[in-house]
């Protein structure tokens, strides 16, 4: 994750350590008790934990996410009295629209592709918006 949070590197570090403890690497010899092998023995598994852990992180990496693409930006929208939207603002918007389609099939997990999907569903309502205005600028002369 490039530039991520200091609190989204933290949940990241919490779910690779429960991935480790539910998948342990061939070297970690389990036996049939689900306990590790080379341990004492009172350390037993407990993989509805972990799962609980791993998830717990997960939704406030996506809860993160979703307040941080959520901020108020600055909008592009024409409002009365205002410059109305030009080429160059749609190629613009044609970009953005894209750029969020090549980045949701690049996504991996499911709440990154949920993130990606809110924004590429924003870029293509603004996509939208400014081909309708420039149409009504076209009807109207």
């Amino acid at each position: 994750m490039d530039g991520a949070c200091r609190p989204c590197l933290a949940d990241e570090q919490v779910i690779k350590a429960a991935n480790r403890k539910l998948q342990p690497k061939r070297s970690r010899k389990v036996n049939a008790q689900g306990r590790l092998a080379y341990s004492d023995g009172s350390e037993k598994i407990d993989r509805g934990a972990l799962q609980r852990q791993i998830n717990e992180a997960r939704a406030r990496i996506a809860a993160r996410k979703k307040r941080v693409s959520s901020a108020p930006t600055r909008q592009t929208r024409a409002r009365p009295g205002t410059r109305v939207a030009g080429a160059a603002d749609l190629k613009k918007a044609e970009r953005a629209v894209e750029d969020a389609r090549k980045d949701l099939l690049m996504a991996r997990s499911d709440w990154e592709k949920d993130v990606l999907r809110g924004k590429y569903t924003k870029a293509q309502q603004e996509l939208s918006l400014l081909q309708r205005q420039a149409n009504a600028r076209r009807s109207l002369g």
